[in-house]
């Protein structure tokens, strides 16, 4: 019997983890009892570890790094595949490094179960995840070597099924061939303008009428299957939807503040007619993905310890028991939770953003070694600075942790001491410098000049409006060491790098205030990029002298006459060094 990919791995995942184990008949030849008797085989870890998709960094995969040890040792159930970690590397090679990246992680899986007779049985493929929503980047995460694909808006701007299965066709035949088997789409939310979410959304969606959405979502759905074969899982998002949410869902837990039966005749819609598909299989996706969004639909009164429905299994239970929900998954419908790491998950569970509680930092030094590092890290080696202090008071030092590695058989090294014009540098050294601004200093004790680096991204275009075209990198930390208006230097566009002028902060004057940005002017802009040619580029970006910190203004009259005056210092500034370089050589 031939089986799809898409229909063993689902029943694999769920009956590992939920079904009983019962003998297997000769004739019991079917993916369910197969995925059963596997079940049965599986220790309780390896059957927690296949509850886990996880990310990791870069492209290594060899027996020394960390992705090999949670596939191989932790038994985890899939990999997701990000552009934000360094997963795909290119341009001009893309495809074929996803290729081969995801052949190298599913054979190394497979040659550590030939090792012995006892694991020869369990072999069993890891989802390989990707999120590609089409329209280039930001919303895909492979941004060449494929077909370029319209988004989820313009698709439902058709108005045509046909045209959103044939868009999903090509998108599962190729991502498909690339090894890719579980897909984190499509978007099945309603835009809804009034919302903050609704910015965010962006052109995910394919609207904002309930009912087109749920035709189009399944004839893509449709469409992923058939381009795949099969071999697709498809996994919509953000059930049960976030288009009414009151925040951005990724930076804390948000809520929607609509009842029960709103739900179900508004944002609940698009899933319902997914799952309900019983004419063609093919339209019915494999799965959702769960938002951490609150709802008070489902949990009533909505307070501060109100967890998200990800992680309310109460509420959840209540939403997958209405029709046709509760049949889908009696079929075998999985359940996804939105990514655990999130900012809105570590705030709910770290409000204050304190990452020593008191339990740890009462510990001993010998009960810090043995639960933190020890039990919790499985640490072989581990490197501390030449004036490391840990445990209760204090107590322990570099001895102490020395003698407990000879002891429990972990290596310890210590890193001496830098110092600069007589001053030992230290992260509190450079972060004083950084909040005073003093960009000189810093560089001086960092041996460069301070560097923030990412993906430059989409943003409103309001610096053309101004005639101060920029680029925006969008700031991994919500609490940057240093801010205000940098003269800067920029490495990634360019031959050489480019001179210019950059603001880092909240950008108190416009509506997008609260979300901290890098926003860099080059005054040189190379004429081979184009005007678009910036985006999606890895850029690093040196600060090498403040200006002044960020300003509110009156108006973007005011705001157009402070950027010029910026532009003029930052040029000043790069004149002066230039001086300064002839007076040095003479």
């Amino acid at each position: 019997m031939k089986l799809t990919l898409r229909r063993f791995i689902s029943c694999l995942l769920i009956l590992a983890i939920l079904a009983p184990y019962r003998p297997v008949s000769a004739q019991d030849d079917t993916p369910e009892m197969k995925a059963r008797a596997l079940a049965a085989s599986l220790s309780t870890e390896e059957k927690i570890g296949q509850l886990f998709l996880v990310t990791f960094d870069d492209t290594e995969t060899t027996s020394s790094s960390q992705i090999y040890d949670l596939v191989v040792n932790r038994h985890v159930g899939g990999v997701v595949l990000r552009l934000d970690n360094n997963n795909f590397i290119g341009p001009e090679s893309t495809a074929q490094q996803t290729r081969s990246l995801v052949n190298s992680l599913q054979e190394q899986l497979w040659e550590s179960t030939q090792l012995s007779s006892a694991t020869a049985g369990k072999y069993i493929p890891l989802y390989i995840g990707l999120a590609q929503d089409g329209d280039s980047y930001p919303n895909d995460q492979i941004i060449n070597g494929l077909t370029p694909l319209p988004s989820a808006m313009s698709i439902g701007a058709t108005w045509n099924t046909a045209t959103a299965e044939a868009v999903g066709q090509i998108m599962g035949q190729e991502l498909s061939a690339l090894g890719i088997n579980f897909y984190m789409g499509p978007s099945l939310d309603l835009l809804d303008v009034s919302s903050v979410s609704g910015d965010d959304l962006g052109v995910q969606t394919f609207g904002s009428d309930p009912y087109w959405v749920g035709k189009m979502a399944s004839a893509y759905i449709r469409g992923l299957h058939l381009g795949s074969q099969s071999k697709l899982v498809v996994i919509t998002k953000h059930f049960p939807g976030r288009g009414g949410s009151d925040r951005l869902p990724e930076e804390e837990v948000a809520t929607v503040r609509k009842s029960l039966d709103a739900l179900k005749q508004y944002d609940l819609t698009p899933f319902f007619t997914s799952m309900s598909a019983s004419d063609d299989s093919l339209e019915k996706m494999d799965g959702v993905l769960v938002s951490h969004i609150r709802y008070q639909g489902l949990q009533e009164n909505i307070r501060e310890i109100t967890p998200p429905v990800s992680l309310d299994a109460e509420a959840l239970k209540t939403v997958l028991s209405l029709e046709p929900a509760a049949d889908w998954y009696a079929q075998g419908g999985l359940i996804v939770s939105d990514s655990l790491g999130s900012n809105a998950v570590r705030k709910f569970y770290d409000p204050t953003g304190a990452t020593f509680d008191a339990r740890l930092v009462a510990l001993s030094p010998q009960d810090f070694i043995q639960q933190v590092i020890v039990d919790g890290l499985h640490a072989r080696y581990v490197l501390v600075g030449d004036d490391f202090r840990f445990g209760a008071k204090r107590a322990g030092d570099y001895a102490t942790l020395d003698a407990a590695g000879d002891a429990q058989g972990f290596d310890v090294a210590r890193m001496m001491s830098y110092e600069v014009h007589g001053l030992r540098v230290s992260s509190s050294v450079v972060r004083e410098a950084l909040t005073a601004g003093d960009m000189a200093r810093v560089t001086t004790l960092l041996g460069r000049p301070y560097t923030v680096s990412g993906h430059v991204v989409h943003g409103q275009k309001l610096g053309r409006s101004l005639d101060c075209r920029t680029l925006n990198v969008r700031f991994g930390h919500e609490k940057p060491a240093t801010s205000g208006i940098f003269v800067v230097r920029t490495h990634g566009l360019a031959a050489e790098p480019l001179e210019g002028v950059a603001s880092l902060g909240v950008r108190p004057t416009v509506t997008e205030a609260g979300r901290v940005l890098l926003e860099v002017h080059c005054f040189d802009w190379p004429a081979d990029l184009g005007l678009e040619g910036g985006y999606g580029k890895i850029v690093r970006v040196e600060l090498l002298h403040k200006l002044r910190d960020e300003a509110r203004y009156d108006g973007l009259d005011a705001l157009q006459a402070a950027i010029h005056k910026d532009i003029a210092d930052a040029k000043g500034f790069f004149q002066a060094q230039g001086r300064q370089t002839t007076r040095d050589r003479i």
